[in-house]
């Protein structure tokens, strides 16, 4: 049970930390926007992948979490 209660507390922090520079990001292309820089269709498609974690076809990068890691925790 520790040892899960320890993997949760490493993916929270690092989900933390991934949300935080999605912040980052989109604040960084706000600003720019807000201060009247022209900033390229291109990099701002490139800007809102990274943020928002796609794959280069558009698609969200993202897994199904089954029931046995939510108790267990993921296999490494």
């Amino acid at each position: 049970m520790a040892i899960n209660l320890s993997f949760v507390r490493d993916k929270i922090a690092s989900d933390r930390e991934q949300y935080t520079a999605r912040a980052t990001i989109i604040q960084s292309l706000i600003n720019r926007i807000r201060a009247s820089e022209i900033v390229p269709d291109a990099e701002i498609e490139r800007n809102r992948r990274l943020a928002w974690g796609l794959n280069a076809d558009g698609t969200l990068v993202d897994r199904p979490v089954s029931w046995r890691e939510v108790f267990f925790g993921r296999k490494t």
